[in-house]
Order: C-alpha cells, then sequence, then structure tokens
C-alpha cells in the first residue's frame, strides 16, 4: 500500500490507499478489495474506482490480531500477514503485507489517541450492501400505498432507527415502464440533498420485490391534514408553499422536473417542516431552459394544460402544479377541471395577494406563467418569509404536529396503519422468474456507510 501523509488541510497524517483481500461476513469467501484509510475510517471498494461497499470506523477499532492458518482459506495459507481488526460489532479478517499491516496498526492507534472524548464517538454499524435483506428490518406499520405496492415504517434491528421502506413488486413493476421509472427515481433520490426533501438511505432487492428505504416522516402528509382540518390559514399555507418553493428550486437547479407535486407527497416532519416524497415519476437531465420532454404522467388533478395537450414540455408544469396546491391549501378543493381552459377566476374567500399569486402560476400559457424562483420569493404574498433563515429551518412552522418520538404514527391515516404491515409476503413467482426478475446495479447503500446509533436507541 502507498503511505499518504497529508489532508485535505496539508497536516501530516497516517494514511494508505491499495488493495487487501477482505473475508466476507455471510459467505465467508475472501475477495480482494481497495481499500482508503483516509479521517479515521477504512472505506473498502470492488476495485479502485469501484462501487464503495463499506466504511469501518477506525476510531472504535479495539485492536489488531494476528489470524492462524486455520482462519483462511487454502489460497491464503502461504500469506503471512493474515489479521482480524477488531471492532465493537464485528470482527474484520484481511490479508496485507508486512509492511502495510504495520502501518494500518499505526493508523489506528493514531486514531484511537485522537483528542475526541471517548464518550462523545457513537457506536457505529457498517451495512454491507450486498448483505442487506428484508429481514435486518422489523415491520412496524403500513403507512402508504401506491401503485406497484406499499410503504412501511421498519425499524432497523441493528440500530434500532426508524426508516419507512417502500416496497415494491416485481410482477407489475416489470410491465410498462415500472421498471424504468424505478431505476430513474434511484438514480435521481441517490443524488438529492436537501433539508425538504426525503433522503434515501438503502436499495436492495429480494426475488420477488424491490426496496427503498429513506426517511421516515412522522408529522403526516398535507392531503391527510387537509382532510382532518378542511382548509389551512393563510399563514400556515404559506410557509408550506415557501417550503415548497425552495425544493422545486432546488430540483429544477439539479436538473430535475418532480411532475407529482400533490397533497400526497408533501410530507410533514415532527418538527412541522415540508418534505417531498416519491420520485417514480420524476425525470431529470433538464440542463437548460430549452430542454423538454413530451411523457403524459402524474395525477390528472394536477396536470398542466401542455401535459394534458400532450406537447412538450419543461419545469414549467411543476409551477402549475404549486398552484394547484397553494389553492387546495387554502379552500380545501382541487381546482375544477375546466382551469385548464378557462382564466383563474379570484376567490373572494382568499385575500388579494394569494389571488393574485395564483393566478400568475396557473396562466395556461408556459411562457407566461410565473416559473421564476426569484420573482416567486418576491411576491407579497410571500412578504413575511426570511428566505435565508427558511432555508436553514430556522424558521419557527405555524403548526408543529402533536407528535410523541421519532416513530410515532399518530398524524399517519388509520386507512393504512390499521392494515397489516409485513414486507416479505410471498407473491407465488416461480423460480425462473425470480432469476429472470434480478434487476443489475439496483443495490445502493448511502455514503458513509455507517448509521450512527445514539445513546437514546441503546
Amino acid at each position: 500500500m502507498e503511505t499518504q501523509r497529508k489532508d485535505s488541510k496539508g497536516a501530516n497524517l497516517p494514511e494508505m490507499e491499495g488493495f487487501l483481500v477482505k473475508k466476507g461476513a455471510v459467505v465467508k469467501s475472501w475477495k480482494k478489495r481497495w481499500c482508503i484509510l483516509r479521517d479515521n475510517a477504512l472505506a473498502y471498494y470492488t476495485k479502485k474506482g469501484g462501487e464503495l461497499k463499506g466504511i469501518i470506523p477506525m476510531g472504535s477499532a479495539g485492536g489488531v490480531q494476528q489470524l492462524t492458518a486455520n482462519d483462511t482459506k487454502k489460497k491464503n495459507n502461504k500469506k503471512k500477514h493474515c489479521f482480524t481488526l477488531e471492532t465493537p460489532h464485528r470482527n474484520w479478517h484481511f490479508v496485507a503485507e508486512s509492511e502495510e499491516l504495520m502501518a494500518l496498526t499505526r493508523c489506528r492507534d493514531a486514531a484511537k489517541a485522537s483528542p475526541i472524548a471517548t464518550a462523545q464517538v457513537l457506536p457505529v454499524i457498517l451495512l454491507d450492501s450486498n448483505q442487506l435483506k428484508v429481514n435486518d428490518f422489523e415491520p412496524m406499520a403500513v403507512i402508504g400505498r401506491g401503485n406497484f405496492g406499499k410503504v412501511l415504517q421498519v425499524r432497523l434491528k441493528s440500530t434500532g432507527k426508524i426508516y419507512a421502506m417502500k416496497v415494491l413488486h416485481k410482477t407489475s413493476m416489470l410491465e410498462g415502464k415500472g421498471l424504468a421509472h424505478t431505476m430513474a427515481e434511484k438514480a435521481i433520490m441517490i443524488r438529492l440533498s436537501s433539508p425538504f426533501i426525503v433522503k434515501l438511505h438503502f436499495t436492495f432487492q429480494s426475488s420477488d420485490k424491490v426496496y427503498f428505504v429513506m426517511d421516515y416522516v412522522n408529522g403526516g402528509e398535507v392531503f391527510y391534514l387537509l382532510q382532518r382540518d378542511k382548509t389551512f390559514s393563510e399563514e400556515r399555507a404559506c410557509f408550506y408553499a415557501a417550503e415548497i418553493l425552495l425544493s422545486l428550486e432546488y430540483l429544477h437547479q439539479e436538473g430535475v422536473i418532480y411532475r407529482d407535486l400533490k397533497p400526497e407527497n408533501v410530507l410533514i416532519s415532527g418538527e412541522g417542516h415540508v418534505r417531498l416524497t416519491d420520485f417514480g415519476i420524476s425525470k431529470e437531465g433538464f440542463v437548460s431552459k430549452n430542454d423538454r420532454t413530451n411523457t403524459l404522467c402524474g395525477t390528472p388533478d394536477y396536470l398542466a394544460p401542455e401535459m394534458l395537450a400532450r406537447l412538450s414540455y419543461g419545469v414549467e408544469v411543476d409551477w402549475w402544479s404549486f398552484g394547484i396546491l397553494i389553492h387546495e391549501m387554502l379552500t380545501g378543493f382541487v381546482m375544477c377541471e375546466r382551469i385548464v381552459q378557462e382564466a383563474y377566476q379570484p376567490n373572494p374567500k382568499l385575500s388579494e395577494n394569494a389571488n393574485d399569486l395564483i393566478g400568475r402560476l396557473l396562466q395556461r400559457d408556459p411562457t407566461v406563467r410565473l416559473c421564476d424562483p426569484a420573482l416567486l420569493k418576491a411576491h407579497p404574498f410571500f412578504a413575511s418569509i426570511d428566505w435565508a433563515k427558511l432555508a436553514d429551518l430556522a424558521v419557527t412552522p405555524p403548526y408543529i404536529p402533536p407528535v410523541k418520538d421519532e416513530a410515532s404514527v399518530e398524524m399517519i391515516d388509520p386507512l393504512f396503519t390499521t392494515e397489516a404491515a409485513a414486507a416479505n409476503t410471498p407473491t407465488g413467482l416461480s423460480k425462473s422468474l425470480h432469476s429472470q426478475a434480478h434487476i443489475q446495479d439496483f443495490t445502493y447503500i448511502s455514503t458513509p456507510a455507517i448509521i450512527s446509533q445514539s445513546t437514546t436507541d441503546q
């Protein structure tokens, strides 16, 4: 291995990269992995520049122990330098050259000598994406349902952390464009990072299903909250609209058209903030204002006129849906279908600013529709919003959901939570279809592949 002694600031640190042979935790086979020691963690990859398979926290390493020949496969018995790296949750077995072994030991000692107090270091669990399976999660409740499957609240058994797990049946998904949409959703969610968008943590598959494991958001859907409350005050609707505006602005900056903005896909966190979810029909690759697509998809009540007319369209369709949603939050009703043919008529029950904003968003001609985030932020409807503070989640929401803890389901629609929760119900697929249905390049684990476990989870 090549020793490197500088970090990003030029400070001297024990840092290495090169090949080690690692023993698997489940199959017990030995595989050559490209390893990089950096920032007190040993990351290992399929090859140099390849897929990240896992990260071992060196700060939690308890020691390096020599392995005996009986601990290795025959092809490695001639290797003199087989060793175990001990961590609280697993022992990691490697084969290396003598100099590399000694260097790794010194790096582990340097990590242990870090000034961070032991009590401040959270225990960690490493999840290898090849090992992640549905039985690693405990299903707790059904929290949603879609075209291809359902969404569960689950607990990761190794850490106790709560997630939302979207379960999709391959039999349904492999029909039509289901597979393409699923792979696109994964590709989009992997690269999104916004406080107003649900984060994807893992994807994996079984013989008959695929699984998306994401943030669990416990404050309820705007759809359910509107059913309960009938309408939102202008202050509350303005707050939600402002955070949705920031999320759409971010998506468009990332070249993504959402195409599915509706109350069911706007979640409210336990702290009262917006989190967009469900990117199954989103589309990426929109790097300029002139980029267009022409696929008809989405929920009819929220589709822009140009989509319904089968014309080519761009990000402007999201701002039409935005206008429909604002109107629905303020009135409790979806716009009638003639809005795609007739001009918006101001609602006498709404403020002048609200009517003006909705009217500008619901322009049937996308070239005159208000679609510039800067102009939207400057609209009088949002006069009370401090956009810098809002982006930092520093604005107190006007409504805080009454949730007890992160696992709370009180704000989830009982229509879902009264269902039996199960993530691996058999579907009757034949073995031949099982093998045919394997989806290449679907498995994903977020980087870094370390799940922190707080003291409250112990």
